[in-house]
């Protein structure tokens, strides 16, 4: 009971800690926030995921939006929406592709509309309430920030911590595998049975492979328990 207990407290501290992951890469979000008075337009603030570390993992930086933007997005809106940007705050949103560097000039901008370093649709446009507090708004996604760069942060501690565990436990437990291997050729040695524990942790590495580059050796303090488990008493 014990095990099963602590396979399922790995697994859970794995999702948990994980940052976002896809099986396709899903495109990086970069929202664009923007106040505009009659034909005057300024960026307000700017959202954008970033590449983090683990497969097709990101998380949101928030900064202030490029000098030059503001007339690309513009633009776009129009020709887009066949019209312009009417009073109000907007949040114009884009979707890079996830392979690549995203756009941080007008000019890279202008590029990424031109080529294929968007998804399509390559722009949406959302207006926001008029009631709606933009340093509000602003304050939950710079949350968000602060929340997606600890859970990276522990992630990764988690990450190498189990990584520098399971090569201290193959130091420990070489000869306990050799023991178990070589009991199958010396019949005078008490034979230790290991198909079990080797089959578990094979079922166990299948099981959480996509969870963590570290399952394996993770799995490695897992099999210890079950090896001790199955050993017999002396």
């Amino acid at each position: 009971m014990k095990l099963v207990m602590n396979i399922c407290l790995f697994i859970s501290i794995q999702f948990f800690i994980s940052p976002a992951h896809a099986l396709s890469c899903y495109g990086l979000k970069d929202d664009f926030f923007i106040k505009c008075h009659g034909r005057a337009c300024s960026g307000e603030f700017r959202a954008k995921e970033v590449h983090s570390f683990g497969a097709c993992a990101r998380r949101v930086i928030v900064e202030p939006v490029p000098e030059g933007v503001i007339a690309v997005l513009a633009v776009q809106v129009k020709n887009a929406t066949s019209s312009d940007m009417e009073n109000g705050v907007y949040q114009v949103s884009l979707v890079h592709r996830f392979y690549g560097s995203l756009p941080e000039t007008a000019s890279e901008l202008t590029e990424a509309f031109k080529g294929e370093g968007l998804r399509v649709p390559k722009i949406n446009v959302e207006k926001i309430d008029s009631r709606a507090d933009l340093h509000v708004i602003k304050s939950g996604w710079e949350t968000q920030e602060t929340q997606q760069l600890l859970r990276a942060i522990l992630y990764w501690t988690i990450e190498v911590s189990i990584l520098l565990g399971g090569l201290f436990v193959i130091v420990k437990t070489f000869r306990r595998f050799r023991r178990s291997v070589t009991s199958y050729f010396d019949k005078s040695a008490k034979r230790l049975n290991i198909a079990g524990p080797l089959l578990l942790q094979a079922a166990l590495f299948l099981t959480t492979f996509f969870l963590s580059f570290a399952s394996p050796t993770g799995l490695l303090l897992i099999s210890l328990v079950v090896r001790r488990s199955q050993e017999p008493s002396a």
